[in-house]
C-alpha cells in the first residue's frame, strides 16, 4: 500500500459569493492529489504518457460532508491499495470533515489511435 498527502489552500476563484468552494472543485483537488502521488512515486503523468501508457479515470464518486471555505487548508490523502489493478482511492481528511471520493482507474492502457471498448 502507498499513501501520499497533498495540502491545498482554497483560492478565491474556487469559491462562490459566500466564500464556499463550488462542488465541482473537489474533483480538481483530488486530481492534484493523484498527480502528486504519482510524481512522488517517480511516475509523473507526463512521463507515463510519453511511454504510451494512459491512466484514464473511469469512475468518480464523492460524498460531501462539510463545505470548505476560502483560505481553508485541505489535506488530500491518496492511497494506492493494489497493483496491478491500478485502483487509487483518494479521500479527504481522516476526521471525515471533507468530502470522500473514490477514483477508479482501469489497468494501464496503451495509447492507440484505434477505437477500443474498455
Amino acid at each position: 500500500m502507498y499513501i501520499s498527502e497533498t495540502i491545498l489552500e482554497v483560492r478565491y476563484y474556487e469559491t462562490d459569493l459566500m466564500g464556499i468552494v463550488h462542488h465541482s472543485n473537489y474533483i480538481r483537488y483530488f486530481e492534484c492529489g493523484r498527480s502528486e502521488a504519482l510524481a512522488n512515486l517517480g511516475l509523473p503523468i507526463h512521463q507515463i504518457e510519453k511511454l504510451g501508457i494512459m491512466m484514464p479515470v473511469v469512475n468518480v464518486a464523492c460524498d460531501y460532508k462539510l463545505p470548505a471555505k476560502l483560505g481553508d487548508k485541505l489535506r488530500v490523502v491518496s492511497t494506492v491499495n493494489e497493483i496491478p489493478k491500478a485502483r487509487m482511492q483518494i479521500t479527504g481528511d481522516q476526521q471525515g470533515l471533507l468530502p470522500l471520493l473514490l477514483i477508479s482507474l482501469p489497468r494501464t492502457l496503451k495509447k492507440t489511435t484505434k477505437n477500443s471498448q474498455i
